[in-house]
């Protein structure tokens, strides 16, 4: 009974952290996409990601707040079941108390509350993680959960692919509990796998349905293959050549990571316990390590992500895992340099719990930025117009809003590179269109609000909006956010120049480069603005930071050479040669190439 508390008190703890940092509405991401597909039962982006939808579709229909504050909350009990599981695993090395300063910091982590607090498949894929190293580690039962631990495996494919990579644990509980002898254990191992892949018969019985997102359209043999093999994405997983200084870039950045995680004692720690974990028990230390390699090393040379700044949130949340077993790893050391009697655990929960709310920050729990955003963005659209996106927090967050909240059903979401991603076939010639984005309206469009209209349409006065979230310090502002907030400022200076407040503009296209310095496109397009209003000096610096953000940016390397030239800035010739070297071979580059060319041309030039 005292055990089951403890379990129980550990686990309203871990809850209660993450609920106070759980977000509200609706964040930036993909994680608006989930949502709106757990809500509805729709199709996620590849591989489909049918168990979180099923899953996250329970937890929409509790009674509490609104949809999206319910689906964040599926995250935040997948963590705190993980951090249990975490726990759990490690009292049965070493005493409760200890195994409570070890497992504390899972949900502590600055990863882990990044994943947990919005609905995200990350929580889910630890959780699932954590329940078959349990499972698999534990010497009492050896093989006695085969059935259920290739049950788990498989349903969590379900969740993400890349849980892929645990199976030596899997290997590991087969090799503990003997090989697979009859034909019986064969099958029934067989049946049990399949059960557990069913959740992928979700894609195309809900693909036929016609969801309001169905991504890939999922409903035939063809389709179903290519998103579950994930083919729309190869191209920028596995085929890209990404050489060996980028890979040492991103093992640097692992290493920060693991700095940034946890405190200097716990490293030690976790090296320590690595340590006796092979001495004492080979077989399973080897297989630990090897997952923890896996989840570390193997995903850094696996995945081919270039490495860019504003790309790096792809990889880190895929290190969760190896976090969890660095945790792991720790609970060996003190197994054996701790007696197995502790009796202050009243004090050690204490010392946590004061610990806990010592580290809370209002900054998740009020905030409403992305959803003021987007409601903005259905402000500034005429009735019945068609809003034209490119990005993500864009297109999903207004599928939310139309979809599950029901607001401003009169507009339609035409994204300009998927069909999937469109509430109508195609844009009508006798409705509005409206932008989303500067950089795909055409030349002459009017700004309205935040969006850019190609027709001339009642203008909008800028009191009207919220701006409750973007009155928050920056520094509070998570990846995606910033982005956001820069593309309000950019909006903003628009606005004001189109009234001839030219130096509040500048302020605003300034302050959206400053922001927005992760994003090539917020610099390149604060640059450009800032250019056309003589302020030269300053739209090289935007340049360049979007060069930094983004090396293979051509549009960033164009204009800068450009500008250079006009300026007769000798380094304009390395610009422009760098812009030839990276749009080589590339057909939509074509008619600038030539511009270029003939610039750089000696005869030209004299």
């Amino acid at each position: 009974m005292r055990h089951s508390a403890s379990l129980c008190l550990f686990f309203l703890l871990a809850f209660g952290l993450l609920l106070q940092q759980s977000h509200p509405s609706v964040p930036t991401g993909d994680s608006s996409e989930f949502i709106v597909n757990a809500v509805t039962l729709g199709i996620n982006h590849p591989a489909g990601y049918p168990l979180y939808a099923l899953c996250g579709k329970a937890f929409s229909l509790l009674p509490l707040g609104a949809a999206a504050m319910r689906v964040n909350l599926f995250s935040v009990a997948t963590a705190s079941l993980a951090a249990l599981l975490l726990f759990i695993t490690s009292a049965r090395l070493c005493c409760p108390p200890l195994a409570l300063l070890i497992s504390s910091v899972l949900p502590l982590g600055m990863i882990t509350l990044s994943q947990a607090t919005v609905a995200e498949v990350y929580s889910l894929n630890l959780f699932f993680f954590a329940l078959i190293v349990s499972l698999a580690t534990n010497t009492r039962t050896r093989g006695k959960w085969l059935s259920l631990l290739t049950f788990l495996f498989f349903l969590a494919l379900g969740n993400h692919y890349l849980m892929l990579l645990s199976l030596p644990l899997l290997l590991l509980a087969y090799f503990w509990g003997g090989p697979v002898h009859s034909l019986r254990q064969f099958t029934q191992l067989s049946c049990f796998a399949m059960i557990g892949l069913s959740a992928y018969c979700y894609l195309p019985l809900r693909s036929s349905a016609k969801p309001p997102l169905n991504w890939g359209h999922p409903d035939s043999y063809v389709s179903l293959i290519n998103h579950l093999s994930r083919k729309e994405y190869r191209t920028l997983e596995f085929s890209q050549s990404v050489p060996l200084s980028e890979k040492a870039q991103y093992l640097i950045h692992f290493a920060e990571l693991v700095w940034q995680e946890f405190p200097p004692l716990y490293l030690l720690a976790g090296l320590a316990g690595l340590y006796y974990l092979i001495k004492q028990r080979r077989p399973c230390g080897y297989f630990l390590l090897l997952e923890f390699c896996l989840y570390s090393l193997g995903l850094i040379m696996l995945l081919h992500f270039p490495y860019r700044i504003q790309d790096i949130y792809r990889v880190t949340v895929y290190y969760l895992p190896a976090f969890y077993l660095w945790l792991l790893f720790s609970s060996y050391l003190m197994a054996n340099i701790t007696p197995k009697t502790f009796r202050c655990i009243p004090i050690i929960y204490l010392i946590m719990i004061l610990f806990w709310y010592a580290s809370l920050s209002t900054a998740s729990r009020h905030n409403f930025l992305t959803y003021d955003y987007l409601c903005n963005l259905q402000h500034s659209a005429p009735p019945g117009s068609q809003i034209v996106t490119e990005g993500d927090n864009e297109t999903f967050g207004l599928f939310y809003l139309r979809f599950v909240e029901s607001k401003r059903t009169d507009l339609d979401i035409y994204n300009k590179f998927s069909p999937a991603l469109r509430s109508a076939p195609g844009l009508q010639k006798n409705r509005l269109v409206a932008y989303a984005n500067q950089k795909n309206a055409p030349p002459k469009s009017k700004i309205r609000g935040l969006l850019f209209l190609d027709q001339e349409a009642q203008g909008l006065s800028w009191r009207h909006f919220s701006e409750r979230g973007f009155k928050r310090p920056y520094s509070q502002h998570e990846n995606f956010e910033r982005e956001l907030v820069a593309s309000h400022l950019i909006a903003r200076g628009l606005n004001q120049a189109e009234r001839k407040q030219q130096t509040r503009a500048t302020q605003n296209y300034l302050q959206a480069a400053d922001i927005g310095r992760e994003f090539a496109w917020i610099n390149n397009h604060s640059a450009v603005l800032l250019q056309s209003q003589g302020l030269f000096a300053n739209a090289i610096t935007c340049y360049n930071q979007a060069i930094t953000a983004d090396p293979s940016n051509l549009e960033a390397y164009y204009n800068l050479g450009i500008l250079l030239r006009n300026m007769n800035n000798p380094n304009h010739i390395s610009v422009l040669e760098k812009y030839l070297q990276l749009s080589q071979g590339l057909a939509a580059e074509v008619k600038y190439r030539q511009r270029i060319e003939t610039l750089l041309d000696p005869k030209t030039r004299g």
